[in-house]
Order: C-alpha cells, then structure tokens, then sequence
C-alpha cells in the first residue's frame, strides 16, 4: 500500500482486530491477497512487523515489501529500534524517514543513515546541537532532496536582555552542501555562513539545486553569536541569495521560544510571551528591499512577524511596495512570453492594524484580530504585456 494509506502513526498500538484477523488468516495459509496483507500490515508498529517477520517464509515474503517501509516515522522511544529497522536489507526501500531525536544518539545516526541509498526527504526533530558531516567526512547523502531539521526551543528573552541561541541551533551552509549535494528543499532554524580572515562573507553558490528555503536567521562563525538583528545574527537575504540564488520559495519564520527559560511578571501567560518574543524578533521591511532582484526565480515569500511600523519607514520615499521589493523591472526575451509573479504574505501577529494600509494599495486577505495578513502580488509580462 502507498505511504498514503497510513493514517495512522506506524508507532501507535495496532488494533487487536488486525491482529485476529491476520492471524486466523496466517493460520488458513495465507488465504488472504497479499494486497490485502499489506494494507493490513500497513497499520501495524514497526517493532512488531519485525516480529511477524522471523514467523514463517509466507510473512516473511509479505513484511519484506517495499512499500511497507517506505515512509518510516520514529517517536523517541523507538530511535533505538533503527539499526534493525535499517537491517535486512530494508534501508534501501526508505524514501521518507523522520525521526525525534535523544541527547546521544546523533552519532548512531552517522552510521545507519547512509544505508538509506534511495532517501529522499528526511526529518530530523527535537535537535540539541547538530554537527553535519563537513568536507572531510566519508558519508554522505546525496539522494535526499527534503531536509527539515527541528531543534529544541532555543530562544531567551527577559527584560533586560536576550540570547539568540544560534549556538546550539546553527547549521553550516558548507556542511549542508557537502553532505546533501541534491538538496531540493531546505527548513532550519539558523543558517552558519562562514568568513574569510578580513571578515567577508562567503560567496560561494553552496546549495545550487536549492528551491525552498525555510528559516529563521542568518549567522556568522563564531563561536557565540551576537544579539538579534546585529550583523552577525539577522536575516541577510544577500548572503543567502549568494549561497541559493535559484530559490523560488523563500519563507522567514520567528525563533523557537524557549518558555521555561523566559521570565515572566505575576499572571502572564505563555501566550502573552510569545506575543511579545514575536514582536521583538518581528522582521523589518526594510529587509526584504529588492528581494527579487536578489532571487530572479522567486515566486513566494512569506514573513512570519512583520515589524509594526516598518512598512511607512521603509515606503517612506514615495515607491510602491512592488517597487520596493523589486518585482517590477523590464523583460526582454527575444521569441518568448515571460511572465513573473512573487508574493509576499506577512502574518504579524504583534496586532499591527497599520500593516495593510502601508503596504501601498496590498488588499489584506486575513485578519481575525491577532494576526494581519498582506498580499502583494505583480505580474510581469513580456513585450506589450502589463503588470498587474
């Protein structure tokens, strides 16, 4: 069956009416078809397909289907199971694994990972710290074209100060392209980019094939990042259209609040601090300026907290907001109709009411009190075509 039938988690209990009816089915032979088999088995723990395995060489035929171990989805407390889940020669089969990792068990990773010869799109959430492999290292990943990579909440906030947490939450742009050569798809927290002794920053195209890119901020090597929206720590589109210049979709998102670190007055609650860690980590418009002359292939771009006030400072001159982020520009291709859209959403929710009567004529498309929505969206076409 097609990881499309799996509605339920593969480490859910399985419900003891597939297990009696597998088993009298086991018990007549084998009566079932063995599509039948699968879709039942589909529903079934992995630890507990690797039991029915070792029964008989009748289920050890149906569990050794690839399409039962295709889509793997590991919570915690089975990341130890991995190694035999990989084994048997089952590794190959895996396209989509996600995993929720525990402190120690990055290494184990290091091993069993590149057994996956056909993975395609990888998960890896609950990180503490993550060293990818770097240029040197002898195992690599060059089938997987999604990676997503989650850490803990890393983000502090108190009165008189804050920690960004890039420390422990930064991955290396260099070590990304060495070890995902093929990668397609990219969601991170922090993106490391590195320096050179007089302090530039790398302009190298590192993730050339890259098309979708989430995160939250760009830093600089150090050994400690410095405070939000310093140079060593803020959301540098021209670094990261210099590392990805093909991306077509481009999405900035707030840092992961650690709660349990943040102080708090009498009666305020998690969701009055995470009001207030989004407006103070809110992006600025003023960053987005010339976006897509920066990434000609755009074609979305979403803002998680937009910044009150900072559509009037940065429309300030007088230029619309298509202007502004460099949507309108001439075209000229000989032969060929060409036509270019981007669109831009920024969902503040830091209850900025002002967000769409400054963004210059941008209709907004969702509001329900918390949060205010924008969309800006030009078109441009080729030779006698108009923007719209």
């Amino acid at each position: 069956a097609p990881p499309a039938c799996r509605p339920l988690s593969r480490s859910m209990p399985c419900p003891a009416r597939v297990f009696v009816g597998v088993g009298v089915a086991a018990g007549r032979g084998g009566a079932w078809p063995l599509d039948v088999w699968r879709l039942c088995l589909s529903f079934w723990p992995l630890p507990q397909l690797l039991q029915g395995e070792a029964l008989n060489r009748r289920w050890r035929e149906v569990v050794a289907d690839a399409s039962l171990w295709s889509n793997l989805e590991l919570p915690a407390d089975l990341l130890a199971a991995l190694p035999a889940l990989l084994g048997g020669g089952r590794a190959s089969s895996v396209s989509h694994l996600s995993l929720a990792m525990r402190p120690g068990w990055l290494e184990g990773l290091h091993r069993d990972l590149p057994k996956c010869a056909r993975l395609e799109r990888l998960s890896l959430r609950g990180l503490r710290s993550l060293e990818l492999p770097g240029p040197g290292a002898d195992w690599r990943l060059p089938s997987v074209k999604v990676l997503r990579l989650e850490h803990v909440p890393y983000f502090t906030l108190s009165w008189c100060s804050h920690h960004t947490g890039a420390s422990v939450a930064a991955i290396s742009a260099s070590a990304l392209a060495s070890g995902f050569a093929g990668l397609e798809e990219l969601s991170l927290d922090y993106l490391r980019l590195g320096e050179d002794p007089a302090g530039a920053v790398e302009e190298a195209i590192l993730l050339p094939r890259l098309r979708r890119l989430s995160f939250v901020a760009v830093v600089r090597c150090s050994e400690e990042a410095g405070p939000w929206n310093s140079a060593a720590c803020c959301c540098d589109l021209a670094a990261v259209a210099a590392v990805a210049p093909r991306l077509e979709c481009l999405e900035i998102r707030s840092p992961r609040l650690h709660l349990g670190r943040i102080s708090r007055r009498p009666g305020q609650t998690d969701k009055d601090i995470s009001h207030m860690g989004r407006r103070f980590c809110a992006t600025s418009l003023v960053h987005l300026r010339r976006v897509c002359s920066l990434l000609p292939s755009l074609q979305f771009l979403h803002v998680a907290s937009l910044k009150e006030g900072s559509c009037e400072e940065a429309l300030s001159c007088g230029e619309d907001l298509a202007t502004f982020l460099g949507l309108i520009t001439p075209l000229a291709i000989a032969g060929n109709a060409a036509t270019a859209a981007a669109a831009v959403t920024a969902a503040a929710a830091i209850g900025a009411d002002t967000a769409a009567d400054a963004a210059c004529g941008a209709a907004p498309v969702e509001s329900d009190g918390a949060s205010c929505a924008v969309v800006a969206a030009v078109g441009v076409a080729g030779a006698g075509g108009a923007a719209g």
